[in-house]
């Protein structure tokens, strides 16, 4: 059992089990690394069946830091060289939009007492399978395809378009110029700074949304709907969309 269980646990880690199938562990299909699974299956016994403890492990390794990226072609998936690209689940896509959205919320959890942080949690999740939950495609273990719902309701469902960015847009506002703006939003919603062609490209696009107001929108009004549209493309690009 303790086998059967790590071996699922590295699977929902690694997107790819250290015996593939699942479902099928037995003496014709030892797996990709069957000391590795025979030595994780004995330190979870040996420490009480401690899952914080091996999950802390495995997402510490090396195998679990590697990116995604690989010159040539890419070598066998049970080799666990290079990270497995993966769709974010539909609760993870729906919170990262949500913590994504609230450049505060870091700060008000870290500051929360135990009772506190489990009621915000609670209230994240619910609010993120309100906006996920009923959209978004659950990823497969073998493949993966978004229907159309998906990007049509991303962008034109108004609940949705509000939700994203909420918090983050008045952060934004507050800034003297684009280069602070750009460097906060694409912290905030991908966790690592701009290359040099996005700055350009998103300076460009801030500067036209100021200089051309929308009929019956004043100056204001117009930057803050570039704004809006630098997070919406943030949000709806691969490099948020995907775990790699």
């Amino acid at each position: 059992m303790a086998r059967a269980l790590v071996n699922r646990l590295w699977l929902r880690l690694f997107g790819h089990g250290l015996v593939m199938r699942v479902d099928q562990m037995h003496g014709e299909n030892p797996g990709s690394h069957p000391e590795l699974l025979e030595w994780l299956a004995r330190d979870l016994i040996d420490h009480q069946w401690d899952w914080r403890r091996t999950i802390s492990g495995l997402v510490g390794s090396q195998a679990y830091a590697r990116g995604s990226q690989w010159s040539g072609s890419a070598p066998a998936r049970e080799l666990f060289a290079v990270a497995e690209l993966r769709p974010l689940t539909p609760m993870q896509f729906g919170l990262s939009v949500l913590v994504a959205s609230d450049p505060g919320l870091d700060a008000a959890l870290a500051k929360a007492t135990p009772e506190e942080l489990e009621k915000q949690i609670a209230d994240l999740e619910g609010r993120a399978q309100g906006f996920a939950g009923t959209l978004f495609e659950q990823p497969l273990v073998e493949g993966f395809q978004i229907n159309v719902r998906e990007p049509l309701a991303s962008s034109n469902d108004p609940a949705r378009l509000k939700s994203i960015g909420a918090g983050l847009v008045p952060a934004l506002q507050k800034l003297s110029g684009p280069r602070d703006q750009i460097e906060l939003a694409a912290w905030s919603v991908l966790s690592l700074g701009p290359t040099a062609a996005e700055m350009e490209l998103l300076t460009e696009h801030l500067a036209a949304a100021g200089q051309t107001p929308a009929p019956g929108a004043n100056a204001a009004d117009s930057q803050r709907r570039g704004l809006e549209q630098m997070i919406w493309a943030f949000v709806a690009g691969s490099e948020f969309r995907f775990n790699h």
